[in-house]
């Protein structure tokens, strides 16, 4: 019997979706499926999956385990449908990502255990269930991370740059990888004169393995680019098990022969390239190589000028250097042909974006002959000013110095620091600044793929501190201090993708006057002691300070009263968070928390009134928010709203708090309030706040006010403060201006009070939203094209009882920007952002009969086309 789902509606088990899910997609489709092809369990005798099995995902679902275990026992639960049938395989993954190795097929009985061998290395896992006609099938992946002992190569493949033809003697001589005796280290291999740059890959026998080369660490799948002299060059290779219980050297030895005569008048290399003061770059590496044609060079934005220096390999040859621009008629042509000296530079003029600034290099030249480029480089001038760092002590002493339109740039690595006020210039900080950028030109903290900010001594000490203005933080995580981020006196600060993980005090700490701050795609966990009744510890998140610490207190502290305006969106807060996730103290003005996660399980009696959520601030919004509570124990309240803990203050706090659209999940327990709300507060609303769980909202106190009605929005441009989003009809035409079809769209209209132009924010959870107009059918705006979104225009789906309703296209993503901007990435592919644009300019065969702007999804910049104000509305 086929066991269909309403709520959530497994994926289209098609080829093509299948596909997509491999990479960890969830199961959600489109179209009307036959059967139900999920399964209950996955289970393996070595421990738990990390996420944990859930049917509706296919995975890939992770683990771990010991050199010394060599084979895995997989259980299969019962199918939600006894119509089909399943079987399981394993395949490796040794050096690359390709799986090899398929272990024979065994049939999948439910809930009988099946036995497979390990390989060191990844083991991947399929199960996979199918109709009987094997017309539709669904695949998860469990992939079993064998850690390997073992210091081995299968090998080195050579980038000889040879090209196509020619005689064995014109590239590089080295062992056939099929005769490759991993016994044998030590090699004598040749090359060519003309070989004056060798590429080297050795090939691991276990991907997971450490491999340098002349000491440096490569990657798995590239290149080493080497220089040759004429002579001997030797080249060391060092492979290190992944355990790091054993290591081997193997010893190259590259002869590059001598050049004859012919060879020598062939030589249209340089011997070096140098640019001054520039960070270069190329398909290889961030080095000049003889052999390597085309370079990219950056320089900082205060840098107007860049000095060239080349020296020719053959000392006769003249090296000339000419800009690259087109003519009239659109050719490519040489302009400013100038000889670099031997033993001098040409100067550059370098202009900010421009597009004039691409180059070449030919060497000997003749005046009657037309220029021939052998080396190509294309010189961009940073809008910033780049400070690269690569240890703790350099990132202390960039921030120390920090300047506006600095670009500090970090390293995928640890950075473990000192705290100390001769270190960081803050007692109690390891890394701290209290330099300004400005709205125009702010400083910048980044990393593109992530880096580790920690203390040396562990649970101590704040790890970020900044108490200056117009900061941009992106793509770092912080670990193992005392506080994760403290922002004292600043504001106009932007935090993008951080994670604040193990702090013994608390995640994130606004304080003394901070405001107009904004947190996206922040996640905070691991906060706080286990031991319960630690007072005032293991705090998630905290804006504002107790009023006992203002400097207006009858014992004046050290704190600014006010803290306003500061916004806080696409935030997960837990688990192991120990005492409040959040606290908004009084002296918080208009903080905005939206679109986050709490997971509250670990909640204990250190938690203020047993609450997730403390709220002393006033004109507090706390919207399209999931908390969720397994188990509940001690906890009361999900949101607890408060006056300020003293008696000398007359002006009252927690009030005109609105609490809308938020979703509870507390495991049917009848225990707990979802807003409570002390005698002495006024003004609390709450609408449209659900249990998810089949529980009742419970709402205590008689400041409640349940006449509230949940706002909706325009959707206001950045770029042009007098247009805002509005639905409206369009015609698609053809390249004749034939009509293709009609579409309704998302477009910049005039702002004005009409429905066109209204839109609801549905809470669909995860912190994410559904998109309505409130015209018409409601329809939901996403994507036209689903599941393809880059380059999409914004169209509407009306509601449906359909499984598209479960589809992540139209699920969106709200992100705080600063200036109380938001962009609104896509749930598909977060990668990707709601932006305006000119409509024709997405396609060259088709047009949209408008001049105006509409809204589409490209990758997300963060740029100001993709920055939109809600700006609430009554219905």
């Amino acid at each position: 019997m086929l066991n269909r789902l309403n709520a959530l509606l497994f994926t289209v088990v098609s080829l093509f979706i299948v596909s997509a899910c491999d990479s960890g997609s969830t199961l959600t489709g489109n179209r009307e499926i036959e059967q139900d092809l999920r399964v209950e369990s996955i289970e393996i005798n070595l421990g738990d999956f990390s996420p944990a099995f859930d049917p509706n995902s296919v995975g890939p679902y992770e683990i771990t385990v010991d050199t010394d275990v060599s084979e895995v026992q997989v259980t299969v639960g019962a199918f939600y449908d006894d119509d089909i049938k399943a079987t399981a395989y394993r395949q490796v993954a040794l050096s690359t990502d390709n799986l090899i190795g398929r272990e024979e097929s065994q049939t999948v009985v439910p809930n009988q255990a099946m036995t497979f061998s390990l390989e060191k290395g990844l083991n991947v896992i399929h199960v996979r269930t199918q109709t009987d006609d094997g017309g539709q099938y669904l695949r998860y992946l469990v992939r079993i991370h064998r850690i390997s002992d073992e210091a081995e190569l299968d090998g080195f493949v050579f980038d000889s740059f040879r090209g196509s033809g020619g005689d064995e003697d014109d590239y590089v001589q080295y062992v056939d990888p099929e005769e490759f005796d991993p016994e044998v280290t030590d090699y004598e291999l040749t090359a060519p004169y003309r070989m004056c740059t060798v590429g080297i890959r050795p090939v691991r026998s276990h991907r997971y393995s450490t491999v340098t080369v002349n000491g440096e660490e490569v990657s798995l799948t590239e290149y080493t680019y080497i220089d040759l002299s004429v002579g001997n060059t030797p080249i060391e290779v060092v492979v290190t098990s992944e355990d790091g219980s054993e290591s081997k050297t193997f010893n190259l030895t590259m002869e590059r022969r001598e050049g004859d005569q012919e060879a020598l008048d062939e030589n249209y290399t340089l011997q070096s390239l140098d640019f001054a003061g520039a960070d270069l770059s190329s398909g290889a590496d961030s080095q000049f190589h003889c052999l390597i044609a085309n370079y990219q060079v950056r320089v900082n934005n205060d840098q107007p000028t860049l000095d060239v220096s080349a020296v020719a390999t053959v000392s006769e040859r003249v090296v000339e250097l000419a800009r690259v621009t087109e003519d009239d008629e659109g050719n490519t042509v040489y302009v400013d042909i100038q000889t670099i000296p031997a033993d001098g530079a040409v100067t550059l003029d370098i202009e900010v974006g421009s597009e004039d600034n691409q180059y070449v290099i030919a060497l000997n030249r003749d005046d009657d002959d037309e220029l021939e480029p052998h080396y190509y480089f294309t010189v961009t001038r940073s809008e910033t000013n780049w400070v690269r760092v690569e240890t703790a002590e350099a990132f202390q002493a960039a921030l120390q110095s920090a300047q506006a339109n600095q670009e500090i740039v970090l390293d995928a690595a640890l950075y473990e620091g000192a705290a100390g006020a001769e270190l960081s210039g803050m007692d109690g900080v390891v890394f701290y600044s209290n330099a300004s950028g400005t709205e125009e030109q702010p400083i910048v903290i980044r990393s593109s793929v992530g880096s580790v900010l920690q203390p040396v001594d562990e649970g101590e000490h704040t790890v970020l501190q900044l108490s200056g203005d117009y900061w941009e933080v992106t793509n770092i995580a912080l670990e193992g201090g005392a506080r994760g981020i403290v922002l004292d006196a600043a504001s106009h600060n932007t935090f993008d993708t951080v994670v604040v993980t193990e702090q013994s005090e608390r995640g994130v700490e606004l304080r003394n006057g901070s405001h107009s701050n904004a947190f996206a795609r922040l996640v905070i966990n691991n906060i706080g002691p286990v031991a319960e009744g630690s007072v005032d510890l293991g705090e998630g998140l905290v804006v504002g300070s107790p009023a006992s610490t203002w400097s207006s207190a009858p014992e004046a502290g050290p704190y600014e009263a006010l803290n306003s305006n500061n916004r806080f969106s696409n935030i997960v807060i837990g688990p192991s968070i120990y005492a409040e996730l959040v606290d908004i103290k009084e002296g918080a003005e208009n903080t905005l928390l939206a679109n986050m996660v709490l997971d509250s399980r670990d909640l204990n009696d250190s938690a203020e009134a047993l609450a997730a959520m403390v709220i002393r601030g006033n004109e507090t919004e706390i919207s399209y928010t999931t908390q969720q509570n397994e188990s509940p124990g001690v906890m009361l309240h999900a949101m607890y709203v408060a006056d300020a803990e003293t008696d000398w203050l007359t002006e009252a706090w927690g009030e005109n708090t609105e609490i809308f659209d938020n979703q509870f999940d507390f495991n049917g327990s009848d225990a707990v309030n979802a807003v409570m709300a002390e005698a002495t507060v006024d003004s609390v609303f709450v609408d449209e706040n659900t249990r998810i769980d089949g529980g009742e909202v419970v709402y205590s106190g008689a400041a409640i006010d349940e006449s509230f009605t949940s706002p909706v929005y325009q959707l206001q441009l950045a770029s042009d403060s007098s247009l805002c989003l509005a639905r409206e009809s369009v015609d698609l035409l053809d390249e004749n201006d034939n009509l293709l079809a009609n579409f309704e769209l998302m477009l910049a209209n005039a702002c004005a009070d009409v429905a066109e132009q209204k839109w609801r924010f549905v809470n669909d959870g995860e912190g994410e939203v559904l998109i309505r107009s409130i015209e018409g059918d409601a329809a939901k705006a996403a994507p036209r094209s689903g599941g393809n979104v880059n380059g999409s225009t914004v169209g509407f789906f009306v509601d449906s009882d359909s499984d598209i309703d479960e589809s992540s296209f139209l699920r969106w993503i709200v992100n705080a920007v600063g200036n109380g901007e938001v962009v609104l990435t896509n749930r598909y592919n977060s990668a990707y952002a709601m932006t305006m644009v000119d409509l024709d300019d997405l396609s060259s065969t088709v047009n949209y009969d408008t001049e105006k702007e509409g809204a589409a999804v490209l990758i997300n910049l963060r740029a100001e086309s993709q920055r939109f104000k809600l700006v609430p509305l009554a219905e």
